[in-house]
């Protein structure tokens, strides 16, 4: 593997040079080689860093990926499926992807709205995206813009938030306003003069979410062990000299500076990558970064990071899932929308590895999300007018099939599943992850 990477490095500088800029060239090809050579060198008397690992299981969980209609996929690699798919079956589970979705830069009304003529608006989209005809919902408003408040006036500055409307329908409810009208233009009448227009342009379906998250586990360096033979790693099918940081960490950062992201969720982070690379590349963005180390004899641990920009932080403070047993410690970070007003709970979480282990994974889930949801109800408590939402992302070291997934996604691992057979210690119950004591 070291003499393709150097063929590579030769390839790539062989273009005509000058003898010091061979000499630089070589002086880095050499330098590679060292640290390569380094890497894979054991150190003598180094622990290695799997008996972090000690009860490393030796099954293979087999995943698979079915893309309807593409023949020999097999002969694919994963990029290639997703490059040329939009709908996935990933462990019998159907996902979708959406490439450059719909977005709107702009939304202007320039007209001035009379009664009895026709408004239209004008809409620019994004750079790249895909330009349709939305839906356009016209409201009125309700409340007035000024208020008296103790016999004065002040000015109405309450937010408006929008609402999906159960049905087969899209419609939305606006707070503060009053449904008029559905298309592409409205006409005001008489009972709208005096009266402000407010306007919801729907891009259907697959349009941009409102927030962008983003979840990473980046693999921390120190569970490599490389001294070992190929065919004896923990990832054997990917070569040594692709596992090094040095290698990885460039194409990481390349991946996370490809999104717009408003919240990163990142786990197994390295010390050496979060204070050396991932602070600066996150200043650069205007990206502001929590590290939280893990309670355990390591050096790596998890990252929430929000854009500056659309959030600010109310509150933060760190936590182990062990802890939480007792009911000590939280680990939690509690954002502001500044576009909305809103509060979200974000929680970040790194589950038990072994696929033997599968039910103590759904009992760790259901900790930490008692905990998120215990303080998501703090916050809705004292904030009674705003609305506080949860989101929970991390590493569960599960699959759709698995009892992690059953209880996030309905709330209850029956005491009748099969996973709590693992463990012949165990008397099953039903495990909710919600609180009881104050539903």
């Amino acid at each position: 593997m070291i003499s393709k990477l150097l063929g590579f490095l030769s390839e790539l500088f062989s273009r005509s040079r000058t003898h010091q800029q061979w000499e630089r060239v070589l002086g880095k090809q050499l330098e590679i080689e060292a640290k390569i050579q380094k890497l894979l060198t054991p150190q003598k008397g180094k622990k290695s860093p799997a008996v972090l690992y000690p009860e490393q299981s030796d099954e293979v969980l087999t995943v698979t990926v079915e893309a309807p209609g593409l023949a020999e996929i097999e002969s694919l690699t994963l990029e290639d499926v997703v490059e040329s798919q939009r709908d996935l079956l990933i462990g019998g589970q159907p996902y979708s992807i959406l490439r450059e979705p719909v977005d709107i830069s702009t939304l202007t009304c320039a007209l001035k709205p009379l009664a009895g003529c026709p408004i239209y608006p004008a809409i620019d989209f994004r750079q790249g995206s895909e330009k349709i005809r939305p839906i356009m919902h016209w409201y009125r408003y309700s409340q007035p813009e000024v208020l008296r408040v103790d016999g004065k006036s002040k000015e109405n500055t309450s937010r408006e938030s929008i609402t999906r409307l159960d049905g087969p329908t899209r419609r939305f409810a606006v707070t503060n306003c009053e449904y008029r009208w559905t298309g592409d233009s409205y006409v005001p009448s008489s009972i709208d003069v005096g009266k402000k227009l407010f306007l919801v342009a729907d891009l259907g379906p697959h349009a941009i979410v409102n927030i962008r998250i983003v979840s990473y586990n980046i693999l921390a360096d120190l569970y490599l062990d490389l001294s070992g033979p190929q065919e004896s790693l923990f990832f054997p099918y990917c070569p040594k000299a692709y596992q090094m940081y040095e290698y990885r960490y460039p194409l990481v950062m390349k991946e996370l500076l490809s999104y717009s992201m408003d919240l990163c969720f990142l786990q197994e982070v390295d010390h050496r990558m979060q204070m050396r690379y991932l602070s600066a590349l996150f200043e650069s963005i205007g990206v502001e970064m929590c590290f939280s180390k893990k309670e355990r004899e390591v050096t790596e641990g998890s990252v929430i990071a929000y854009r500056r920009e659309r959030f600010e932080s109310v509150f933060s403070e760190c936590y182990g899932i062990a802890s939480l047993l007792e009911e000590s410690g939280s680990d939690v970070l509690v954002l502001r929308d500044r576009i909305s007003g809103d509060l979200i709970v974000c929680g970040n979480t790194h589950l038990h590895h072994n696929p033997k282990h599968e039910h103590l994974k759904a009992l760790q889930a259901t900790v930490a999300v008692r905990k998120l949801e215990s303080i998501q109800k703090h916050y809705s408590d004292v904030n009674p007018d705003c609305s506080v939402r949860l989101v929970l992302a991390g590493d569960f070291n599960s699959t759709p099939d698995g009892p992690v997934y059953e209880l996030l996604s309905t709330g209850v691992l029956p005491k009748s599943s099969s996973w709590w057979n693992l463990d012949e210690n165990i008397t099953p119950e039903d495990l909710l992850y919600y609180y009881r004591y104050y539903l």
